[in-house]
């Protein structure tokens, strides 16, 4: 007899939705059950994603752009218990996801945290507040979960073949070969992340974590190459925050004028204009040295200003979001070092994608909200253990949302 997990995903950012299904999913495996997505469910990112408008014809919101789960209907999940609704089973208790419930078809309907399902992963970290802290790259299962889920259907897998020929330089591909050597992967989540979304509607605002500038990622940049004596010479920059793109852009601009003067682009002193000049951001300034660094940036990064769909402008097509989204997890795996806020979601499954990746090779991550508070670049986090988030603010100097 198969036994069956509905689950309504409450309405998140697609970070924290993806990582709660891949928790879900796990805990359906290890218990034998067969998970099936509530066929309703339409909020968060899929806010707004119905039959009428999805690209590839669908009535289920994450089938939109994703292959099934399974063959198996919610309906079959409902007659195994003898139900003809989801409604009756989020009213009776029995029927909730709770240890190895002996029922045929369980329910879920709340976030899951699924580091706690899954606590396979543990940071190993250094010692020396001096150096920069490192976490330990493991073959993680989670990475595999989330592999399966994200599986593009027919039609969302044409759109993405030509955009990920568009968007993947062949200096990167070329460095695959060679275990992508001298390649930093630099994700930044802001916006939303540390205020209110930017250049959207504000309808969601929180204060999750500080937004660092962009001088003090530079420093982290510096610091990394002088503590692991590797060169990075392409940096793999993708934000939804317009800010830290336009930044990469201004230093590509600007080195590249230096170098046709026949100047040095080391001392990075003064800075992006959009960024050093905004003091609801701005931390201090970069005096590092990355002569040599190239910001490789997503052409079909759009750069939203939020993680969720509820305060996306109404401008935007959701599929320009999703594949904006895609390309930038598709152009970070081919990082060898990466520097993340290991509190964000979004984060986090970049971080485990990439430990799965065919033949891959130790990577080295680096979590922004566990370097030394001495640090620039120390990423102040509600998340942090051990420091309470308005006590690391202050230390670090009042931070105000971006606007």
């Amino acid at each position: 007899n198969k036994r069956f997990l509905i689950y309504l995903p409450p309405g998140m950012g697609f970070g924290a939705y993806l990582g709660s299904i891949a928790g879900v999913m796990e805990y359906a495996l290890n218990t034998n059950r067969i998970l099936i997505l509530h066929q309703d469910f339409n909020a968060g990112w899929f806010a707004g994603v119905t039959k009428e408008n999805c690209p590839s014809g669908t009535s289920q919101a994450y089938e939109c752009y994703f292959k099934p789960l399974t063959n198996c209907t919610e309906q079959e999940a409902l007659d195994a218990v003898g139900l003809t609704s989801v409604n009756q089973m989020l009213r009776n208790s029995s029927y909730f996801m709770t240890g190895d419930n002996p029922m045929r078809t369980v329910i879920g309907a709340r976030y899951y945290n699924y580091e706690n399902l899954y606590k396979n992963e543990v940071a190993r970290l250094k010692t020396n507040a001096k150096e920069i802290r490192t976490e330990d790259s493991i073959n993680d299962p989670m990475g595999y979960i989330i592999s399966y889920l994200i599986r593009p259907n027919a039609w969302m897998a044409k759109i993405l073949k030509g955009t990920f020929e568009e968007i993947i330089p062949k200096t990167i591909l070329a460095r695959a070969k060679n275990r992508h050597r001298g390649v930093l992967s630099l994700p930044i989540r802001g916006s939303d992340k540390c205020g209110t979304p930017v250049g959207a509607k504000s309808k969601h605002s929180r204060d999750e974590s500080m937004c660092l500038s962009w001088h003090a990622y530079l420093e982290a940049i510096g610091d990394v190459e002088e503590s692991f004596g590797e060169d990075f010479d392409i940096v793999i920059v993708t934000s939804e925050d317009k800010r830290y793109i336009n930044a990469a852009n201004e230093e590509n601009i600007r080195r590249r004028k230096l170098k046709l003067m026949g100047a040095p682009s080391s001392k990075t002193t003064g800075s992006s204009s959009l960024l050093s000049n905004d003091s609801s951001i701005n931390i201090s300034g970069f005096s590092g040295q990355l002569d040599n660094v190239t910001f490789v940036l997503n052409a079909r990064d759009i750069a939203q200003g939020t993680s969720t769909m509820w305060d996306i402008s109404p401008t935007l097509k959701h599929q320009n979001v999703f594949v904006s989204m895609f390309s930038t997890l598709q152009l970070q795996m081919f990082g060898s070092t990466y520097i993340i806020n290991c509190d964000s979601h979004w984060h986090r499954i970049i971080s485990y994608l990439r430990s799965t990746v065919c033949g891959h090779s130790n990577t080295r991550t680096i979590c922004l909200e566990k370097q030394s508070m001495e640090k620039p670049y120390h990423l102040c986090s509600s998340f942090h253990d051990g420091v309470k988030y308005a006590e690391c603010k202050k230390k670090h100097g009042a931070m105000k949302a971006p606007k």
